[in-house]
């Protein structure tokens, strides 16, 4: 685990440095948190640069509470979280691959079921063994309480914000 956070930190690192003639880097605390949070959500780098390089930026930092300059990852999170569609738009208009989000190859309960939830930068999927539904993260680390079937999941899934893309 550490050890992909790394690989996760030098990339974004990188990708921060080319990209650092984006429109809206100067109105980010730390254009590198906005880097890797798109990686550890699973986007490719050329998937990343583009939307570091979109209006989604802009948007980002427009709709935060936070001072010029100071608007953070979170906010960039939140945004994306809540357009999941345009964001496939952006990059199927830049045409850019669309590298499907993998679920974690760790879990031993269950399989795969549905798409991915997400909210505030984090991924989670849901998987389904027998009536039994367990969220994990892209690490495959439980998240929450197992349910009892998916109808009761899903409830308690939107209940606390998460969206599904």
């Amino acid at each position: 685990m550490r050890a992909r956070v790394r690989v996760i930190r030098e990339v974004a690192g990188g990708l921060a440095l080319r990209t650092e003639d984006a429109f809206s880097v100067d109105r980010y605390a730390s254009w590198t948190s906005c880097a890797s949070m798109l990686l550890a959500r699973g986007l490719t780098v050329p998937q990343a640069e583009v939307i570091l390089r979109s209006k989604y930026m802009r948007w980002a930092a427009n709709s935060s509470s936070a001072p010029y300059g100071r608007a953070t990852s979170k906010d960039l999170a939140r945004l994306l979280d809540q357009d999941p569609s345009g964001v496939r738009s952006l990059l199927e208009e830049e045409s850019v691959p669309l590298a499907p989000l993998a679920p974690p190859t760790n879990v031993t309960f269950g399989a795969v079921y549905g798409n991915p939830w997400f909210q505030e930068g984090r991924i989670r999927w849901m998987f389904r063994k027998g009536q039994r539904v367990r969220f994990y993260d892209q690490l495959g680390t439980q998240i929450e309480v197992e349910q009892s079937n998916v109808a009761p999941a899903i409830a308690f899934a939107t209940s606390r914000g998460w969206v599904q893309g």
